[in-house]
């Protein structure tokens, strides 16, 4: 059976959400940051709920623990 993918945080920018990919990385937790990739063809803000920090359900835990307050 596969994990579920979820969001464990949502951010307003790019370089907060990336800086928060980056923290999870580091710690060896697999995650990834939506953004709405149509910004990249016509300037325009991210669409409704910004950048969106994906992990895995099964680490969702340790991964709120890394980021804290972020």
């Amino acid at each position: 059976m596969a994990d579920k993918i979820i969001c464990i945080r949502e951010y307003a920018s790019g370089p907060e959400a990336y800086m928060a990919l980056d923290k999870l990385v580091n710690e060896g937790i697999v995650a990834s940051v939506t953004d709405g990739l149509s910004t990249l063809y016509v300037p325009a803000p991210p669409p409704a709920g910004g950048y969106r920090l994906l992990v895995f359900e099964k680490d969702a835990e340790r991964a709120a623990a890394i980021l804290g307050d972020d």
